[in-house]
């Protein structure tokens, strides 16, 4: 087994033209990624997909359950690809992430 695993993380419909907090370059990384996943799926290789959520529904983007919270339709994760949902900056902090990355025996 391979102790690689891609982790692609916050690519969010806000962030990309038309969100509420839209990043310079996004559709740039946002191809690069869509290459670098297309790889990984092609050799099996493990995907995990982590998104954001702020919990406060005045929060500036990522509103829990809105449009703009849910991945970009570039990189929608496919079946078996498992989605953490941090609530905090930190992609381990109160998420279910290690556990994902100890079972592929990546960490």
């Amino acid at each position: 087994m391979s102790k690689t695993a891609l982790i692609i993380v916050d690519m969010q419909n806000d962030y990309f033209e038309g969100g509420k907090w839209t990043l310079e370059g996004i559709g740039q990384a946002s191809n690069q990624a869509v290459k670098v996943l297309a790889e990984f799926r092609k050799k099996q290789w493990p995907v995990i997909h982590v998104c954001h959520e702020f919990l406060s529904e005045d929060a500036p983007f990522f509103i829990a359950g809105s449009e703009g919270a849910k991945i970009h339709k570039s990189l929608l994760p496919v079946e078996g690809e498992p989605v953490v949902l941090k609530n905090e900056v930190n992609s381990f902090k109160g998420t279910d992430l290690k556990k994902h990355l100890d079972e592929l025996g990546s960490l």
